[in-house]
């Protein structure tokens, strides 16, 4: 997978916006595109993502310059892991690459999960690779709710469910930029507050797309990979048939490749916050307790999400953590919320912590077992 560079899966396929355009010019781009580039002349300033752009009180005359995304640049000689893994921390679906000073084009995750995450990992089922504490909103969940989840979670997506919690749609980031920039473009000054405080109270079951992109539990990742391409979306909901049991993305699909898999021990990846003064320290904390859990956990990838969350009524931020591990001794996965990133690792730590020593007592119960049945003569070699 090292060997695939940046030049080899290169695509020119990408849109191009103007630094001084406003977000009533681009709106409609977000139809086709979650990620527009931008250009002041042809200066590669940044990207526009849908949800960095939603905002409940938005003005389509609002210069999209307020809203430029900083993200990574590749060079075409970039190779697979470096990619996946850029993606992954900037929680993006594609990277710009550059020859020199000039963009000659993107890397787009499409690419790397059909070259390459089909082939090696085809036949493993999907359900392995899911997120099972899915985000989902009620059908009478009002607009202004909507746009707060998109904005806490830092997603695009979100299920809609009814009162027996069956799936019944999906509310997409789309669908909201439309909603919310709807009024402005037709109604008087005069109206405009009234109109827009009647739109934010819209509820999910008229803002949805009743087909919602699902996937049996059962089938394979080449399945999901092919759903997700053909029908243009970054995510697929797990079911059984019936009810949700996890979420899949292309970031969670990423996290197969992004990391290089020769070689012993961890690799740890950081993800959803810029540079923290505690990083080192957390780190040191971290890799304490896969020391001591080594003898059953060997090897794997870390991967350390932070996403901030609403502010407490004291003004002070809210942060959730999410730790999930992949090792040769098992799929391990933990969360909490905190005052700040460092309160809500630590707290996550601990929940790691207790599943990995209740992960390593039933395996010390088991082998105890097995030598005692093998001891007595029932448990043949």
């Amino acid at each position: 997978m090292e060997n695939i560079k940046a030049k080899e899966i290169v695509s020119k396929n990408f849109e191009k916006v103007d630094y001084n355009a406003s977000i009533g010019d681009v709106i409609k781009k977000f139809k086709k595109r979650k990620v527009l580039y931008v250009f002041k002349d042809k200066e590669f300033k940044g990207v526009l993502l849908d949800r960095k752009v939603i905002k409940p009180r938005i003005d389509p005359k609002t210069k999209i310059k307020k809203f430029v995304y900083s993200v990574p640049k590749i060079s075409l000689d970039t190779n697979l892991v470096k990619m996946a893994k850029l993606m992954i921390e900037n929680n993006i679906k594609n990277l710009p690459v550059f020859d020199k000073e000039n963009m000659v084009g993107i890397v787009d995750q499409d690419v790397i999960l059909k070259r390459v995450i089909e082939k090696e990992l085809g036949e493993k089922r999907i359900s392995e690779l899911m997120t099972r504490d899915v985000i989902v909103i009620h059908e009478d969940d009002v607009l202004a709710k909507i746009i707060n989840t998109f904005h806490e979670y830092d997603i695009s997506h979100l299920p809609v469910v009814d009162d027996r919690r069956k799936l019944i749609g999906i509310v997409k980031m789309f669908d909201v930029l439309r909603e919310v920039t709807a009024p402005l473009e037709s109604v008087e000054a005069g109206t405009y507050i009234g109109e827009k405080r009647s739109r934010l109270n819209t509820p999910a079951r008229k803002i949805m797309s009743t087909t919602a992109e699902t996937i049996n539990d059962k089938a394979k990742i080449r399945e999901g990979i092919e759903k997700m391409i053909s029908g243009g979306v970054t995510y697929l909901i797990i079911t059984d048939g019936k009810n949700i049991m996890g979420i899949v993305t292309g970031k969670d699909l990423l996290e197969q490749i992004s990391i290089p898999k020769e070689g012993k021990g961890f690799y740890i990846t950081f993800s959803g916050i810029g540079m923290i003064f505690e990083r080192e320290e957390m780190l040191k904390d971290l890799e304490r307790i896969l020391q001591k859990y080594a003898k059953i956990l060997k090897s794997g990838d870390v991967f350390i999400y932070f996403k901030k969350l609403k502010e407490t009524p004291q003004g002070k931020r809210v942060y959730n953590c999410r730790i999930r591990m992949g090792t040769e001794g098992g799929f391990f996965v933990a969360t909490d919320n905190g005052l700040g990133p460092q309160d809500a690792f630590y707290l996550t730590l601990d929940h790691l912590e207790r599943e990995l020593y209740q992960h390593k007592d039933m395996m010390m119960s088991r082998s105890y077992d097995k030598e005692f049945l093998k001891n007595i003569g029932l448990w043949g070699d």
